[in-house]
């Protein structure tokens, strides 16, 4: 496995969403034989496209982490269309606005 990575140590530089990951610190985890990680939690999706253009251009092995944030307070309850329940709301890649959403009994 370590070798189907690009590795020559068994480490995984793990992704902080929030900025300190960046693709400076991706290309250093992997000239250091690990496996970096980039992370994409609260960041836009351009920001996103240029930090994987940036390190796709230095032809190295990465990995990301995905996650999508609706309402900073996460999962809450709410009252919608059909009573009460628990709802989050995220963007998909192309910026639509998905809703989970599930009812109390």
């Amino acid at each position: 496995m370590l070798a189907q990575f690009g590795m020559s140590i068994p480490l995984v530089a793990a992704p902080m969403a929030g900025g300190p990951t960046t693709p400076a610190m991706v290309s250093a985890a992997n000239q250091a034989g690990a496996l970096g990680m980039l992370a994409a939690g609260y960041k836009t999706v351009e920001a996103v496209e240029a930090e994987i253009t940036k390190i796709r251009a230095e032809g190295i092995p990465f990995g990301g982490s995905f996650m999508s944030v609706g309402s900073m307070s996460g999962p809450g309850e709410e009252t919608g269309a059909r009573g009460k329940g628990k709802a989050i709301y995220f963007f998909d890649p192309n910026k639509h606005l998905i809703e989970i959403r599930t009812y109390a009994a």
